[in-house]
Parts: C-alpha cells; structure tokens; sequence
C-alpha cells in the first residue's frame, strides 16, 4: 500500500517538509534567481501563506551548508549546479 503525502500545512521549515511525506512544489530554483538578481537589497513582498518563510528557510539551509545532506534524498530537487562560490558563505541571523 502506498503513503498518502499530506500537505504541509503551518509547516515552514525546508529540512522537515522534505525528511517527511509531504508534497513540496520545487522552489530551489529561486536561489539562482535570488543571488543573479545583483540588487543589494531584497524585499520579498507576498501575501499571508505565500511561502516567504519557507523559502527564506531553504535559503538559510543553502547558505549554512546544509542543503546538500538535505537534499539527497529529494529526487525532484533542482541541481544547484551555478552556486558553490554562495553555498556556506552567508551570515544568517
């Protein structure tokens, strides 16, 4: 018999929707977008429930060096292939 993925609903932490069985709409594509941009300043203006805090969590596990381990296991994800000079040298507060 085969699981049910569920919806993560109220669940805004990157790491814990791809360990578990929920559906995720692959976003990790937005890195790319988000450090080609060349603003220096972002604003991520969306309404409630529009995924801010869990895109800003996907990009903290990218910049702590983390993402790799993580995404392992996630066939879908897209490969941050363009990245590696971003990947661990971000301060996260």
């Amino acid at each position: 018999m085969s699981s049910v993925k569920l919806l993560p609903v109220g669940i805004t932490d990157f790491r814990e929707i791809l360990e578990s069985n929920y559906y995720y709409i692959d976003k990790t594509q937005w890195i790319e977008e988000l450090f080609q941009d060349g603003a220096k300043v972002k604003l991520f203006t969306r309404p409630r429930r529009f995924g801010k805090t869990l895109n800003m969590s996907m990009l903290r596990y990218f910049l702590i060096s983390r993402i790799g381990k993580i995404l392992e296991n996630f066939s879908k994800a897209w490969k941050l292939k363009i990245l590696p000079i971003w990947q661990n040298k971000g301060n996260i507060l």
